[in-house]
């Protein structure tokens, strides 16, 4: 099982630098195609998007105005076989951007789904939630 889930971890970390440089070259088709077609997407904000096509709308936007200019960095925390062709990941994420209603840094927790297709793994399931502290909250 251990190789199986080396080959996994190699999916994810190819998908995140293909996503990253999706992101910095502000392609928006090209980083909504690592998700599955009828992907359910799940925004910091906790809103929801459907399909392939949605991702990549909000991210057109998105690139043209709050996350103009904007680096991404993302990272593999966990990944897990579930079932053969389906995975649990979780993605650590860092973003800078230059200006706006979200200027500065900003850490969140990515969760995915993937499923195994004939074209590869895409991501069936994504969501997002900033990393914050809260005053009163205990530590981790």
């Amino acid at each position: 099982m251990s190789g199986v889930r080396d080959d996994v971890s190699q999916v994810v970390d190819l998908l995140t630098a293909s996503m990253v440089d999706s992101w910095h070259a502000r392609d928006s088709d090209g980083f909504a195609e690592h998700f599955h077609p009828d992907t359910v997407f799940v925004d910091v904000l906790g809103r929801v998007f459907r399909g392939r096509a949605k991702v990549a709308e909000v991210h057109r936007r998105n690139f043209a105005t709050i996350h103009a200019g904007s680096r991404l960095e993302l990272g593999r925390r966990s990944s897990e076989l579930l079932a053969d062709g389906v995975a649990l990941v979780h993605v650590g994420s860092a973003i800078w951007v230059p200006e706006g209603p979200l200027a500065g840094d900003s850490r969140a927790t990515q969760t995915w789904i993937l499923t195994k297709t004939t074209g590869g793994w895409l991501i069936k399931a994504f969501h997002n939630t900033f990393v914050r502290e809260m005053a009163g909250v205990p530590a981790a």
